[in-house]
């Protein structure tokens, strides 16, 4: 597969709703996984599902033995060093096996490092089998319920304000511009919603915040069947709020665009690890939480990307648990067999715009421009944004015209945009650097 290809394939699938839904549900592909789960679940002793994990997490040291990074270790996990997303943003190629069909990707992740990647075909369908492993007890598979989504896609064009505020994949599918909901544009949101009866709403955390607020603040309502929340951290409050204010359940999914581990949650200060998608190791901090609780980070290891099996990758994501549980408690969070009471590590990675709205996806912005080695957004006020770059060398006008062009696909033109190559990176008082920080709202 030459990599022309792959490109349009995977931009053919993301337009065209059934070339999408043949790759994400291609049997060969997505029978295998959808056993894994059935199989995991049907376990009713750590024994048991410590033994079937150390099986598929044998077929992927495997294959990654088969990768320029990992030829010539061993079998045995604890031999593999943590993997930091410098090492893979560095040569990324190492971690890919050759002659294995593969689709791009890309992340920034939530510490604003670019990082190209590799999925293989039954990756992509593997991650769809386990998403409708979680959503079956509530009767929807992705492949036949009538999905809305309010998340990050480029609908339209941010300085189109004009209705429509949305776009229909297919007949299952109805995309909602995020960048156009404020207060002037709830009633179509609404109305679109309501005729369209949606089996799930699948929602960023802080869409379903603005969504939610909006509503309350107006005399109109707004009931949906399920909410599905994904990608950024899901707080109590929006939580509570939305199943308060859209009278449904709040089912939400933590995962990374690397897809090495995958959890959800279906009520508050609860969420349970799936230990057929990936291998999670959870490493106590000794770091400041909440009474009653302590923190571990997240190190995964991916069991269905044979093209770019990723071995203990560092997620830089953290949980919470109870200060109660022991070690022993700690592995059987990591095989599904406790709960966690949630993930800790990502903060909502939005721009206020001047109309109320809030711009996500920010995390495409800096895909495939050269030369980016991490950048940051901060807003300084309701219509300045700064885009700090961390440049390698070769960094030029070209790249900083391209990055800017790509940041106005998603930033209306009424956001001044100034990218500053010179400063570096703002750090947390915990020395993490965040993807956005905002100094207003």
């Amino acid at each position: 597969m030459t990599v022309s290809w792959s490109v349009r394939m995977a931009a053919l699938a993301k337009r065209y709703g059934k070339v999408n839904q043949v790759l994400r549900t291609w049997p060969t592909h997505y029978r295998p996984a959808q056993q894994a789960a059935v199989m995991m679940a049907s376990y009713n002793t750590l024994t048991e599902r410590a033994a079937y994990s150390e099986q598929l997490l044998r077929d992927t040291l495997q294959a990654a033995q088969q990768t320029p990074y990992g030829r010539g270790r061993t079998l045995e996990l604890d031999t593999w060093p943590v993997l930091e997303k410098q090492e893979i943003q560095r040569r990324y190629k190492d971690f890919c096996r050759p002659w294995t069909l593969s689709i791009p990707a890309a992340t920034s992740g939530s510490s604003g490092f670019p990082l190209q990647l590799k999925r293989s075909l039954a990756s992509i369908a593997a991650e769809q089998a386990f998403l409708d492993h979680i959503l079956a007890p509530y009767g929807i598979t992705f492949a036949t319920a009538r999905v809305a989504v309010l998340r990050g896609d480029a609908v339209k064009n941010p300085d189109d304000t004009s209705p429509p505020y949305g776009t229909y994949r297919d007949n299952n599918y109805l995309q909602l511009s995020l960048p156009h909901l404020n207060a002037k544009t709830l009633p179509w949101y609404v109305e679109t919603i309501q005729t369209y009866a949606p089996d799930m709403l699948w929602v960023y955390p802080s869409a379903l915040d603005l969504l939610t607020t909006l509503l309350k603040q107006s005399d109109l309502q707004l009931s949906v069947k399920l909410v599905f929340s994904s990608s950024e951290m899901l707080s109590t409050a929006i939580r509570t709020k939305a199943e308060q204010v859209l009278g449904t359940q709040v089912l939400d999914y933590y995962g990374q665009a690397e897809r090495v581990c995958l959890s959800f949650s279906n009520k508050g200060d609860e969420a349970w690890f799936v230990p057929s998608y990936g291998y999670a190791e959870l490493i106590p901090l000794a770091i400041d939480t909440p009474p009653g609780y302590r923190a571990a980070s997240v190190v995964g290891t991916s069991y269905w990307n044979r093209k770019m099996p990723l071995v203990r990758y560092q997620t830089d994501d953290m949980i919470l648990y109870p200060d109660t549980y022991t070690a022993q408690d700690l592995s059987a969070v990591a095989l599904g067999f406790k709960p966690f009471c949630r993930i800790a590590g990502r903060n909502s990675e939005y721009l206020l715009t001047p109309d109320g709205g809030r711009v996500i996806g920010l995390n495409i912005i800096p895909r495939n421009v050269d030369f980016v080695e991490q950048i940051q957004f901060l807003q300084h006020a309701i219509d300045e944004i700064e885009i700090r770059v961390r440049t390698t060398n070769g960094f030029g006008a070209k790249d900083a015209a391209q990055l800017l062009a790509q940041a106005r696909t998603r930033i209306p033109q009424n956001m001044n945009i100034q990218i500053v190559t010179d400063q570096s990176l703002q750090r947390t008082s915990q020395h993490k650097t965040l993807f956005v920080i905002r100094k207003i709202g």
